[in-house]
């Protein structure tokens, strides 16, 4: 295995408001523990992130600063020139991945970042592109469908035995303030209805679940 260098800095970016995010943690305390200066750019004021010791320091995400806002431009450049030097740019979320991949051109003279489409992170994020890809790259993926219809979902849920987790098929484009939960279980048809979701069967067998995504 390749050794770390110690010597680079991180920022972790965190657009999704979970304060219990336990990615962000696990990833703090594995480069802390390892002497990388660790920061992280979240918009809490408290959780479990900001009490680890391995954490160098955390910034606070102006209101609003978000996918394609200027304001998240500004102040990942900010950090940059607190930090002194380039430092590697990790995003937490799907949000944050789309908008580095977004801004991957104007943050490359403060960050390192790697060299990739700056529309992969949205193809992969968006639950019907990425099943589509999987298909086409023979990849072993959830059989998908897209139902046009509310009979549609209904008829892919029965298929499902009635055991579903529902998920909205582009989640980075929910409002952070909305309240709305990227996966939730649906326990019928009619929590199907009346929003675009993504709907797989929850099961215990090792086979691939079905799969059934509204169109958004």
């Amino acid at each position: 295995m390749a050794s770390m260098d110690t010597e680079v800095p991180a920022l972790l970016l965190r657009l999704d408001g979970n304060p219990f995010h336990h990615g962000t943690l696990g990833a703090v305390r594995t480069l802390g523990r390892a002497g990388v200066e660790t920061h992280v750019l979240l918009d809490e004021p408290a959780g479990p992130v900001l009490r680890s010791r391995h954490l160098y320091r955390a910034h606070r995400r102006p209101a609003g600063a978000t996918v394609d806002h200027p304001r998240l431009l500004d102040e990942l450049r900010r950090i940059a020139a607190l930090i002194g030097r380039r430092a590697v740019l990790l995003a937490m979320d799907d949000r944050g991945a789309i908008a580095v991949a977004r801004l991957a051109t104007e943050l490359t003279d403060h960050y390192l970042l790697p060299s990739i489409p700056a529309e992969l992170p949205e193809q992969l994020t968006d639950k019907s592109e990425l099943a589509l890809l999987c298909a086409r790259l023979n990849v072993p993926h959830p059989a998908t469908r897209l139902p046009g219809t509310a009979a549609e979902a209904a008829a892919a849920l029965e298929e499902m035995g009635g055991r579903a987790v529902a998920k909205w098929v582009r989640p980075w484009l929910l409002p952070p303030d909305s309240g709305l939960r990227g996966t939730s279980l649906v326990p019928d048809v009619s929590g199907l209805f009346g929003r675009p979701s993504l709907v797989h069967s929850r099961t215990t067998s090792p086979a691939w679940p079905t799969e059934v995504k509204e169109r958004q």
